[in-house]
């Protein structure tokens, strides 16, 4: 069995010609900081969404907002992984074993996983 070479950079997505790369750390950056803006409590989005849910303490909004950010960097993990990256970086259609959605999932299952986003008690990993 090969070990393949660990990429100096994981991707997001595709390369398509003439597109600029997109790092997967800075797609899930990217993913918090929208989800930051989005949902600010001084904004429309923000507010009428902690009304919703009956978020009215400052500590319940803070809590949403931490929740939202953590989600955001972690959505799109599973896609560190060598099928992923072979996929978006071969010029044909190469299928992945696992779509990158359920190796997201199941990652954040994972008893290390879940045991380390425990250490903060405001986080909800479910």
């Amino acid at each position: 069995m090969t070990i393949s070479a660990q990429p100096e950079v994981l991707l997001a997505k595709s390369l398509k010609p003439g597109a600029k790369e997109l790092s997967l750390e800075k797609h899930l950056r990217d993913t918090e900081q929208a989800a930051v803006e989005i949902f600010r409590l001084d904004g429309r989005w923000g507010q009428n969404w902690c009304h919703f849910f009956k978020l009215y303490s400052a500590e319940a909004q803070a809590r949403f907002l931490l929740n939202l950010r953590v989600a955001a960097l972690l959505h799109d993990i599973g896609k560190a992984n060598e099928d992923f990256y072979r996929a978006v970086t071969a010029p044909q259609l190469v299928p992945q074993m696992l779509r990158h959605e359920h190796l997201s999932a199941l990652l954040l299952c994972l008893p290390g996983v879940r045991h380390w986003l425990a250490h903060n008690t405001a986080l909800d990993w479910m």
